[in-house]
């Protein structure tokens, strides 16, 4: 059995073993014996093969939020301020 790693979008890495995988997904055995299929790569996770490349996209994913956070500050603060010298009068 192989080992990859899932990081989430969350900040969590889950260690699987996997039976065998195909180009989109990964096989890995439940808690009851079954073969259960999951996907690679969706919009809150994806599997690596180390667990370091997996922090490597957790980090990735955390400082892209933090752009997108700063970008939509700045564009929060430039209408508070068109608001309050177009009001400022009022």
């Amino acid at each position: 059995m192989k080992t990859v790693y899932i990081a989430t979008a969350y900040g969590n890495i889950d260690k699987k073993e996997i039976v065998r995988e195909t180009e989109q997904s990964i096989f890995y055995l439940n808690g009851r014996g079954k073969e259960e299929r999951s996907s690679k790569k969706t919009t809150h996770s994806q599997v690596f093969d180390t667990h370091k490349e997996a922090i490597n996209y957790i980090i990735l994913e955390a400082s892209i939020k933090v752009e997108q956070a700063k970008r939509n500050l700045d564009y929060y603060e430039n209408a508070l301020s068109i608001l309050k010298q177009k009001y400022k009068d009022a």
